[in-house]
C-alpha cells in the first residue's frame, strides 16, 4: 500500500514536469487571429479613440496645450449662470434681492446642512454672500458693503 502511494506521487511529479503552479501559454487563437504570448490585445474602439486624441495634439508640447486650455477658460462667458445654479431652492429669492444679470456665482460650501454661495460682479469683485440652511429653508443674504439684506424662511 505504501509503495502504491509513493509510486502515484512520483508519477504525478514526473507528469507535471516539475512545473506545479506555473504555466505559460505560448499562443492563443481568438476569432481566427493568432496572438503570441506577452502581446497586449486592445479593443479596436479604444485604439481609435487614442489615435484621434494623439492626432489632435500631435506636435504640441505640454506648455502649448496648457496655454490653449487657459485661453479657452478666459474666453468662456463666466457671467452666464448655469442651469444647475438656477435649480437651487434659494435662486429665485437671490434673483429678487440681487441683480444677477452680470454676476458670477461660486459655491463655497454645499453639505447636508447648509449651502454657502459667493456672488461676484462682472469684474470678479465679491459683492454678496448667501447662506442657505437646508433643514429649515432659511436664507441669509449678506451684502459686503451694506451688511445683511435678507434673513427669512423661503418656500
Amino acid at each position: 500500500m505504501k509503495n502504491i502511494t509513493v509510486f502515484t506521487i512520483a508519477l504525478f511529479l514526473v507528469a507535471c514536469g516539475g512545473q506545479l503552479g506555473s504555466s505559460k501559454v505560448e499562443s492563443v487563437e481568438i476569432d481566427d487571429t493568432q496572438v503570441e504570448s506577452n502581446e497586449v490585445v486592445n479593443d479596436a474602439s479604444e485604439n481609435e479613440a487614442n489615435e484621434v486624441a494623439n492626432n489632435e495634439n500631435e506636435g504640441k508640447d505640454k506648455e502649448t496645450l496648457t496655454n490653449e486650455y487657459k485661453e479657452s477658460l478666459e474666453n468662456e462667458d463666466t457671467t452666464k449662470i448655469s442651469d444647475d445654479l438656477k435649480a437651487l431652492e434659494e435662486f429665485a429669492t437671490l434673483e429678487e434681492e440681487i441683480n444677477l444679470s452680470e454676476a458670477q456665482i461660486e459655491i463655497i460650501e454645499d453639505n447636508y446642512g447648509k449651502r454657502i454661495l459667493l456672488i461676484k460682479d462682472a469684474e470678479g469683485n465679491k459683492t454678496h454672500k448667501s447662506i442657505f440652511s437646508k433643514k429649515v429653508s432659511k436664507l441669509k443674504i449678506i451684502e459686503f458693503d451694506g451688511g445683511q439684506i435678507f434673513n427669512e424662511v423661503i418656500e
